[in-house]
């Protein structure tokens, strides 16, 4: 038995590591584009990316209502409602786009940032189910633990998007529309990627929606409304800069952001991992270590790359992305602090998921939304994009401390 647990132990390490490898990757793929992309759009072009890509944020997470976790846990304690599950994911993210979709896109044809970028907002709409269904059935592949599929699957996306940016600067048609269409295309070609990896699920479904919602409908809602509020506390932010201190203060936040967005995506395999890792243990005993595990390795990674960033905000903003930015250094060094508190907090979330259900999912992840845009929408008059970063890090402190306490006092 010990020897199991150790070789349980062994291929957690080994999935987590490879996925936070291959995701660095992807994302230094991905950063390639983004920095090539703000050199050529400039402060205010940036922002005004910044603004639609995190308005389309918000929508995507909406639609995914919650499922990509429950799959992660229930489809790790049962491959067989694999299926189901992936067809879920499907009619409520088509149902709910028909449903949220004018709403988001009525703002945006309004809103006096976007009065010349119609067109914009209307692609950055359309990108939210895309992406919504594409996160959703990704995770389902971490279910079904076929780690080498969701490896390929996270290098996809940033690889074709990136392409895509450098053929639009060769072309000369680097504009914030064109760059938000490039991302669409991008989506699109990962999410037949990962349908072709759960086809075989796909095919030999039990066709037992009806159980899944009967079942799982405390946990999924729980789950839907923590994501909500976790991706309202970092996308909101600039959107409250844009608006109070204008677009360009907005790209000053959103190109530091862009490392910190970076790391996180990646620290966070760490806790995609943990969730079926720690719901398929066999005991008490084993969840603890496990836990501990994930816990470590979060810890890490986030040190590392916090050290790595604090150390070069002084030259790596202007170096990358001009002359324009090196006022962002210091934002970078305070994001780096908040980097480690987040992807802790990530983890945390990860670890009351796999053992819990209900509102306990939800504590930590209401604190940092309140927080982080109402402190945001205090400083932002004042200091601007450092508001933001300001925001960022205290919020996900305090929201480290309240998953802790949650877990601690419940388990």
């Amino acid at each position: 038995m010990s020897k199991f647990f150790a070789s349980e132990t062994s291929l957690f390490l080994k999935a987590a590591t490879s996925s936070v490898g291959i995701n660095g990757l992807s994302l230094l793929i991905g950063m390639v584009g983004s920095i090539l992309l703000t050199r050529a759009l400039g402060a205010e072009g940036r922002g005004l990316l910044a603004w639609i890509t995190s308005l389309s944020s918000i929508a995507t997470v909406i639609l995914q209502f919650g499922i990509g976790q429950a799959s992660r846990r229930f489809v790790a304690e049962d491959s067989s409602r694999a299926g189901d599950m992936a067809i879920l994911t499907v009619l409520l993210s088509v149902a709910g786009a028909a449903i949220i979709l004018p709403c988001f896109i009525l703002y945006g044809l309004n809103a006096q940032i976007a009065e010349k970028y119609h067109p914009l907002v209307l692609i950055g709409m359309l990108i939210a189910p895309i992406m919504a269904i594409n996160v959703n059935l990704s995770d389902l592949l971490l279910g079904l633990r076929k780690n080498f599929c969701y490896n390929i699957h996270l290098l996809t996306q940033k690889t074709i998007n990136s392409l895509l940016v450098v053929l639009l600067i060769i072309l000369g048609s680097a504009t914030p529309t064109y760059a938000i269409l490039a991302l669409m295309v991008s989506y699109i070609a990962q999410l037949l990627l990962v349908v072709s990896f759960i086809k075989h699920e796909i095919k030999n479904r039990l066709r037992d929606m009806s159980w899944i919602i009967n079942n799982l409908k405390s946990y999924i809602t729980a789950s839907y409304i923590a994501h909500l509020l976790q991706i309202i506390s970092t996308s909101l932010i600039p959107i409250l800069i844009a608006s109070i201190s204008g677009v360009k203060e907005a790209g000053l936040f959103a190109a530091p952001m862009i490392f910190i967005d970076a790391a996180r995506a990646s620290i966070n395999m760490v806790s995609m991992h943990t969730l079926p890792h720690i719901a398929q243990a066999a005991d008490k005993l084993e969840k603890v270590r496990r836990i501990k595990h994930s816990l470590y390795i979060t810890l890490f990674f986030s040190v590392g790359a916090a050290i790595i960033f604090y150390i070069s905000a002084g030259w790596v903003l202007s170096l990358l992305f001009g002359e324009e930015f090196v006022q962002s250094a210091n934002i970078l060094k305070v994001l780096a602090i908040g980097l480690i508190f987040i992807s802790i907090h990530n983890t945390l979330l990860s670890i009351i998921a796999s053992m819990f259900e209900g509102v306990r999912l939800v504590f930590s992840s209401a604190v940092v939304a309140v927080l982080a845009n109402l402190l945001c929408a205090i400083l932002a008059s004042r200091y601007g994009a450092m508001a933001g970063a300001i925001s960022f890090l205290l919020a996900n402190f305090v929201a480290c401390i309240v998953a802790s306490l949650c877990f601690m006092r419940r388990y």
